[in-house]
């Protein structure tokens, strides 16, 4: 469990120091609303163990759960873990995002070790009246992280974060119209909080 731990927290830094490009140009776009409200409740405690690590690293959490369901996602029974935290940066940048991001990921994933590969990791930004919403799977984490600890050079590493930069989604939810807003938009603004 420690060296999984590990694993996992220097997969989560490195991959905040490698992804230097912009995400919307390597991301795809699902039709997904932000942060799920649970259909029914589920209850288990590492919602609050998710909450908790994550406000010990420095996020705000606004809320967290599980969605379990036929077709939640696409098709097929499908479970979503998500987090909504409160943006911790100014102004949204691929640094402070892609960061934020792999904080929250890399915790789901610290504690969710054992869910299945198809689990989606949600985790919604809120900016002013904006949810930046970033998912991946359980499956092309755990990928990433196998692929990182069994690389020796630097790029076998960028090759390893460049597939799973691939398999992020990535979508802007405007908070105040309860719609999605087109990601070229929203990128193209000029912002001021």
């Amino acid at each position: 469990m420690c060296q999984t731990r590990w694993v996992g927290i220097s997969a989560t830094v490195i991959l905040a120091i490698l992804l230097g490009g912009p995400i919307p140009a390597r991301a795809q776009f699902p039709s997904l609303r932000p942060s799920p409200a649970p259909q029914a409740p589920v209850e288990d405690p590492r919602v609050a163990q998710v909450t908790t690590t994550l406000e010990k690293q420095g996020l705000k959490v606004l809320g967290a759960g599980i969605v379990r369901g036929p077709g939640f996602y696409q098709q097929g029974d499908t479970t979503v873990w998500w987090v909504d935290t409160a943006a911790a940066y100014a102004q949204p940048n691929d640094k402070g995002v892609s960061r934020q991001a792999l904080v929250t990921w890399g915790v789901m994933y610290d504690i969710l070790v054992n869910e299945p590969p198809v689990t989606i990791l949600s985790g919604a930004q809120y900016w002013t009246k904006y949810a930046l919403v970033l998912q991946t799977r359980m499956g092309d984490l755990t990928t990433l992280v196998k692929a990182v600890s069994g690389t020796r050079t630097e790029p076998e590493k960028e090759k390893a974060f460049e597939a799973f930069a691939a398999t992020m989604r990535f979508r802007v939810y405007d908070v105040e119209r309860r719609q999605f807003v087109d990601e070229k938009d929203f990128m193209n603004k000029n912002f001021t909080r």
